[in-house]
């Protein structure tokens, strides 16, 4: 049989069935066809709205690390800071015990030399002295406070700002 011939065959079967049956095939087939689009619609919008929400929720756990190590950062900051402060005490402690030595060195000093002869001119000099170098090492001492202040708040700052900072 030549395609010729089924399609003449299928043609006269087709002329034999009454246009209602037709009309009712093209509305069944219409209805189907819509809903099958409106399925593959539902799954698409799922699928997107699942994608969002892992990438929502990787944000929100990116964010999260990104905090926790702002926190971290900022912490360990702090704690240097602290330590620095214990050491720079230590420090200030060493200079202010070196300082008094030293002022009880030329107090001694001093009284060995009034001891000696007490109207000498260098009697007079080394009590000025002593008193000129106890008021530098106080001023000495409370700029170099101010100025260690300063410098760990600044690295503190410093600090702070990496931490925070986008990589």
């Amino acid at each position: 049989m030549t395609a010729l011939a089924i399609w003449t065959a299928v043609r006269g079967m087709a002329a034999k069935v009454p246009m209602v049956v037709w009309v009712v095939l093209a509305v069944l087939g219409w209805g189907f066809y819509n809903q099958h689009e409106r399925r593959v619609a539902e799954t698409t919008l799922v699928n997107q709205q699942r994608q969002a929400a892992a990438e929502t929720a990787s944000a929100v756990a990116a964010d999260k690390a990104r905090t926790a190590q702002i926190a971290a950062s900022q912490t360990e900051a702090i704690n240097d800071l602290l330590t620095h402060k214990v050491k720079d005490a230590a420090a200030v402690a060493r200079a202010a015990d070196t300082a008094r030595r030293l002022q009880q060195q030329l107090a001694a000093d001093a009284a060995y030399r009034r001891a000696g002869d007490p109207n000498s001119a260098s009697t007079g000099q080394a009590d000025r002295l002593s008193v000129v170098f106890g008021q530098c090492v106080e001023r000495y001492r409370a700029l170099a406070a101010s100025a260690t202040s300063a410098v760990r708040a600044g690295q503190l700052c410093e600090r702070a700002y990496d931490a925070v900072k986008p990589p």
